[in-house]
């Protein structure tokens, strides 16, 4: 597997409580291995079955994530500084090349997931 999911206890969480009890909450962290092309599998199913609404990671060492939700891959993005002009801050984000290694620079990254 190329990436671990760590959850933290939400169980006794006020604010999913003040929203509605047919809300879920997971918090807590990932951990990567080798990157896939396309996405790296994070399934929330099993916590999250009937439907996800938002996945939210936090950008950690350079690196910004985004979830998918039909395939429920995480990609992952850089910024590729040889394609901008002039500043770093204008240049497109592109994804991570399949099998690089961000163990060490992507470790306990944090991420929050809601859904029905």
């Amino acid at each position: 597997m190329a990436i671990s999911v760590q959850k933290y206890d939400t169980a006794d969480d006020k604010i999913i409580e003040k929203c509605g009890h047919n809300w879920k909450l997971i918090t807590g962290y990932l951990s990567f291995a080798t990157y896939i092309t396309d996405g790296v599998p994070m399934d929330i199913s099993l916590d999250i079955p009937n439907r996800v609404d938002i996945v939210i990671v936090e950008p950690k060492s350079g690196y910004s994530f985004q979830y998918d939700y039909s395939s429920r891959k995480l990609l992952a993005y850089y910024v590729d500084a040889s394609t901008a002009s002039e500043a770093v801050s204008a240049a497109p984000l592109v994804q991570v090349a399949s099998g690089a290694d961000l163990s060490t620079a992507v470790s306990n990254c944090h991420f929050m997931a809601v859904g029905k």
